[in-house]
């Protein structure tokens, strides 16, 4: 995900790059920097208007399997949601420096930031029509069996663990993440692989043999020291 993450990473870069020109920009004019400062800003917004929100999406979608998956780690390592929200609530700042042509550049940089954050969000909500639905009957089964829910503790995190489970390429890549959920306090011990293994096959998952599962459980939790 090459795409996705250089775009991701420019937000956040150019978000940083904002606020510390609100901060530091009336400063550096002080300290004769105007033109240091202004070819900064031109360059980040040339940056940022060089994104493509489409190789992004695909990126995401490159194989049928596995998009939910993607999704979830670009959202998560990035932080796209708190970005989102942050630039919402930043919409009506300008920047304030004693020189106005430094101001209007900040500013459209700022835009910039903004739309192609946008692009992006889109662009990922496209995607996610490409899960499965929620109306699904495995979901469905998973939400209603009361040792499941046990297991995972709300339906959230059950619905979001099935739904991982659904664009799983095999049972390997289920194993591999309910024993991370056990490294990350969210499953129990004991129900991390007769139990669990045995409940998804129940309604219906592919959850491939239980030897190779176990094996699975073993080596995660190793790699991640539990």
């Amino acid at each position: 995900m090459n795409n996705a993450r250089a775009y991701m990473r420019e937000i956040c870069k150019a978000l940083t790059s904002w606020e510390e020109w609100l901060q530091e920009g009336e400063s550096m004019i002080k300290a004769g920097d105007k033109q240091l400062l202004l070819r900064f800003i031109e360059h980040q917004t040339a940056q940022l208007r060089r994104l493509d929100a489409e190789k992004v999406k695909d990126d995401l979608l490159l194989h049928d399997d596995g998009i939910g998956q993607r999704l979830g780690r670009l959202e998560k390592d990035y932080k796209l949601l708190a970005t989102a929200q942050h630039i919402s609530a930043t919409k009506d700042t300008p920047a304030q420096t004693p020189d106005a042509e430094v101001n209007a550049a900040i500013d459209r940089c700022r835009q910039v930031i903004a739309l192609k954050t946008w692009e992006v969000i889109r662009v990922f909500e496209d995607c996610r029509k490409r899960l499965p639905s929620e109306n699904n009957p495995i979901l469905t089964a998973a939400l209603e069996n009361r040792i499941l829910l046990a297991i995972f503790g709300t339906k959230n995190e059950l619905k979001d663990f099935v739904l991982y489970c659904q664009q799983a390429k095999n049972g390997t890549e289920m194993a591999r993440r309910a024993a991370e959920l056990y490294c990350e306090g969210k499953i129990k011990y004991d129900y991390l692989n007769s139990v669990l293994h045995g409940k998804l096959k129940e309604i219906g998952l592919k959850v491939g043999e239980y030897n190779a599962w176990k094996t699975e459980t073993r080596k995660t939790r190793q790699r991640l020291g539990k």
